[in-house]
């Protein structure tokens, strides 16, 4: 297992839905910065949030909201027009929001979503 942790904004607002089986998958995109000056670049890592959590977290993941994630990461790989290309996926144990999405002066305390009771519902 490959445990990995990023921090970012959310690319734009998450997607909720609900597999066949009746499990919630809350699905997002988060930019995260790399590098320095002229070699700044972002990554875009792709999360999957399920069971309750990912109901009760949805509501508050919008565009531009700064996070932390933790969990297992999946490299995904495939061609597209000959030309290959690679993504991160993290199945999230762990998201803490950081505080407001304009850097506003709001407490900046933030708001672990962890939570191992629910962990059974996972399905993997």
């Amino acid at each position: 297992m490959i445990i990995a942790i990023t921090a970012g904004r959310l690319a734009r607002d998450a997607e909720l839905r609900t597999t066949q089986s009746g499990t919630s998958v809350c699905s997002f995109t988060v930019a995260a910065d790399a590098g320095y000056g002229d070699k700044k670049r972002t990554e875009w890592v792709k999360v999957a949030l399920f069971g309750k959590r990912a109901d009760g977290l949805h509501p508050y993941l919008k565009k531009g909201t700064a996070l932390t994630v933790q969990g297992e990461a999946k490299a995904n790989g495939w061609t597209k027009d000959g030309e290959a290309k690679a993504e991160i996926e993290i199945f999230a144990d762990k998201i803490t929001l950081q505080g407001s999405k304009h850097g506003s002066n709001e407490s900046q305390a933030s708001n672990d979503i962890s939570d191992n009771s629910v962990a059974d519902d996972i399905p993997f």
